[in-house]
């Protein structure tokens, strides 16, 4: 068959490819084990594969803009906003003396236009969401496999033999390894007053693990907009990381869930007062479960509290611009002396908001053009249209709060496709 630009199946099959290994990326670098192991390259080649995807989408973008002038005129007015974006900021670091570095511009601005511009591109071939159900697959496969290592190498255990491997994850320790599938990254803890182990997959934490699964299961219910035993199997594997933002998730989707179904019921009316106490009753558990997670502390400090206050007392010492986006210093120092490390004292300064870390780090122009617009402005259009996906906007918003997910591949992506919402949201035809 003779090659064309306008020939759409060429297209679809290279943005078919090219999406499925960026959705096995955005899984690894999600702080896997092997992401955050020490003295490894690792993350070099998951940043080197990077590099090599967003030449092949730039190309094949490229390709497809020759064939469709309308396309390339809407996505470069796009790209050159996002320009002027990152050059105020970067003039304005500078102005402070908070230089960005390269991994810094790449990671944040780079990725993200590389990323809008893929958006924009699934959307004009009518293929927009595939990226999203490919990663949802892998995420359900996995949670499968972690569910029964889980139970084998952790809860009974029946494997005993392992493996180990030395990470740089608050502190640099080993952690077991099993058959390299499947890591007990954490101790136990006291879950909703249960003493259990958490299933951490092969993520260096059970939070990590679950913001994966949080994802995969907003996409599986608002994106796909279904309910079935793929739904089950995330919530299950949520719960078992015993991530209280995982299951805040969880309970407030099924709550969604099962109203709805009322709702739609011929017997609505009959069900209104149920469904008015299903909604009260999953945001008191919400309410519940999000005052036990800030109380969780160290000694006689509340680390969400403290990450909270430690980032809000950076911000306002440069407020506009931010102390730099990899400056963890700049917060660390105003965080409570009792978390810090010193000799014969066992410190916590890892930080727990993603949204707080924006705010110190960036300033306020870079949370509200980088973060709060593109949530904003995706959740507003989705309601305008009654359109469910508006629920998914809201549950990322939730994530990045209380989550450390801000410098995550996959986090960026769902940013960039909100962006895409706001700024090209009619299709293009081609």
């Amino acid at each position: 068959m003779e090659f064309s630009l306008r020939n759409k199946s060429f297209f679809i099959d290279g943005a078919k490819f090219l999406s499925i290994i960026w959705s096995v990326l955005f899984f690894f670098q999600s702080n896997s084990i092997y992401y955050v192991a020490y003295e490894s390259n690792f993350k070099k080649y998951i940043y080197a594969l990077s590099v090599v995807l967003s030449i092949g989408s730039l190309f094949l973008i490229l390709l497809y803009s020759l064939g469709h002038l309308d396309f390339f005129v809407r996505t470069f007015l796009s790209i050159n906003f996002f320009a002027l974006i990152c050059l105020v900021f970067y003039w304005g670091s500078l102005t402070i003396g908070n230089p960005i570095s390269i991994v810094d511009v790449y990671t944040y601005w780079v990725l993200l236009a590389i990323f809008f511009l893929w958006n924009c591109f699934l959307k004009s071939i009518n293929i927009e969401n595939y990226l999203f159900i490919f990663f949802r697959k892998i995420v359900t496969v996995y949670s499968i496999i972690s569910i029964i290592m889980w139970i084998i190498c952790s809860i009974l255990p029946i494997v005993g033999n392992y493996s180990q491997l030395m990470v740089i994850w608050g502190s640099i320790h080993s952690v077991p390894l099993y058959f390299h599938l499947y890591t007990q990254s954490q101790d136990p803890i006291v879950f909703l007053g249960i003493n259990f182990v958490r299933n951490t997959g092969i993520f260096a934490e059970a939070p990590m693990y679950s913001f994966v699964l949080s994802v995969a299961l907003l996409i599986n219910v608002f994106i796909e907009k279904k309910f079935n035993a793929v739904t089950i199997i995330l919530i299950l594997t949520i719960f078992t990381t015993g991530s209280t933002t995982g299951v805040l998730i969880s309970i407030l989707i099924l709550a969604i869930l099962f109203s709805r179904r009322l709702i739609r019921s011929k017997y609505k009316k009959v069900f209104l007062p149920l469904i008015v106490f299903i909604i009260l009753l999953g945001v008191l558990i919400s309410i519940i479960v999000t005052v036990l997670k800030f109380q969780q502390g160290s000694g006689s400090v509340s680390v969400r509290l403290d990450d909270f206050r430690a980032g809000y007392i950076t911000w306002t010492e440069h407020p506009f611009f931010g102390s730099g986006l990899s400056n963890n210093m700049a917060i660390i120092k105003n965080m409570n002396t009792a978390r810090w490390f010193y000799v014969g004292h066992i410190g916590n300064t890892g930080f727990s908001s993603g949204f707080m870390e924006y705010l110190a780090g960036g300033g306020l122009f870079f949370l509200i053009f980088y973060c709060i617009y593109p949530i904003l402005g995706s959740t507003i259009i989705f309601s305008k249209d009654k359109n469910s996906k508006f629920l998914f906007s809201i549950g990322i918003f939730f994530l990045i709060l209380i989550s450390l997910i801000n410098n995550l591949f996959l986090f960026i992506f769902l940013l960039s496709w909100m962006w895409s919402i706001i700024l090209f949201n009619h299709r293009v035809e081609g």
